[in-house]
């Protein structure tokens, strides 16, 4: 699985550099008010890294995963009722529509998250995915973001 999307993003990155940049936009929250809009950046790595920076100078670092893998863990840590709950589906819907996330993004090859905690205490989740069947994937379309502070993000590549 991680084979599948890391070759994904192989592929897309060898046509535009060593990583892709994904643009976060706030769509709700405190600094979707702000005039101008802010637009903070994520560049990520075919070998799995992430690193953003946000509206006070904070820098995250970690590491994307398959959602397929993460939900095959969250399946076997459920015995000890510590499975999180994945509300970015929520998340979806409130930046791209009622109804996105099932009929777009839910059970997509590509479709990969990163958890991390800035380097000034807040926490952001990061989700993104590569739209394409049978192998073609044209586009590293969307990403969506939520940090700790209230804001949500629509994330472009």
């Amino acid at each position: 699985m991680k084979t599948k999307l890391a070759a994904v993003f192989l592929s897309v990155m060898t046509l535009c550099g060593c990583y892709a940049d994904m643009r976060l936009y706030p769509v709700q929250g405190a600094l979707a008010g702000a005039n101008p809009l802010p637009v903070f950046k994520a560049k990520i790595s075919p070998v799995r890294d992430i690193a953003v920076t946000l509206n006070d100078g904070e820098h995250f670092k970690g590491t994307w995963d398959s959602v397929r893998h993460l939900d095959k863990v969250d399946a076997a840590s459920s015995a000890s009722g510590k499975v999180p709950k994945n509300d970015m589906a929520e998340v979806w819907d409130a930046v791209y529509g009622q109804g996105y996330f099932i009929a777009h993004v839910l059970g997509t090859y590509g479709h990969a998250r990163a958890s991390m905690k800035g380097d000034k205490g807040t926490m952001l989740t990061v989700e993104f995915f590569a739209e394409g069947a049978g192998g073609e994937y044209s586009k590293l379309a969307k990403g969506v973001a939520r940090d700790s502070r209230g804001n949500i993000y629509k994330g472009v590549f």
